[in-house]
């Protein structure tokens, strides 16, 4: 397994040998990220993103690099192990959720743009 093909299970590997609390404060962030699959929600939003901001926002210096390589990491197609620690550390539930505009709304704004009219 090399981090070109596999970065995210890398960097977990990384994560759980780090001494600068890399482990604990991934433990704690999945824990508080706890997803609700009934609800199809988190657990408790606020909390889980809370504990995302400090995890990767917040750590000590010796490990900022390697828990912002976490935030980039990548998967290869089909490699559901890394795909599942992807997962772990950018869960879906945080994601902001809109709604889509309007049909008519997108219609009368590019027929108001140049660029987007022709």
């Amino acid at each position: 397994m090399t981090a070109d093909i596999a970065s995210c299970t890398y960097n977990l590997v990384l994560c759980h040998a780090d001494e600068t609390k890399c482990r604990q404060d991934a433990a704690r962030m999945i824990d508080a990220c706890a997803w609700n699959i009934s609800g199809g929600h988190c657990a408790d939003l606020n909390h889980c993103r809370a504990a995302l901001k400090r995890f990767y926002t917040l750590p000590a210096p010796e490990s900022q690099r390697l828990r912002r390589s976490m935030l980039f990491c990548r998967c290869e197609h089909g490699n559901q192990l890394c795909a599942s620690v992807r997962r772990a550390f950018h869960p879906a539930c945080t994601a902001l959720q809109l709604p889509a505009p309007p049909c008519q709304d997108l219609i009368s704004a590019c027929d108001e743009d140049d660029e987007c009219r022709y």
